[in-house]
């Protein structure tokens, strides 16, 4: 699993969520690229869903 697909799970599962930037700073990824993952994500599974 690439490092994209494990931080979005990671912030997924989480509970209560974490904050993007301080999960991004704790696993050493740009926060703007994470929130980025996430919202593409979130994106995808709306359209399988919707599908």
């Amino acid at each position: 699993m690439e490092l994209r697909e494990r931080t979005v799970r990671m912030h997924r599962t989480s509970d209560p969520k974490p904050q993007i930037k301080r999960l991004a700073i704790e696993l050493g990824v740009d926060p703007e690229a994470l929130g980025g993952w996430i919202r593409q994500a979130d994106a995808d599974a709306d359209e399988r869903d919707a599908g």
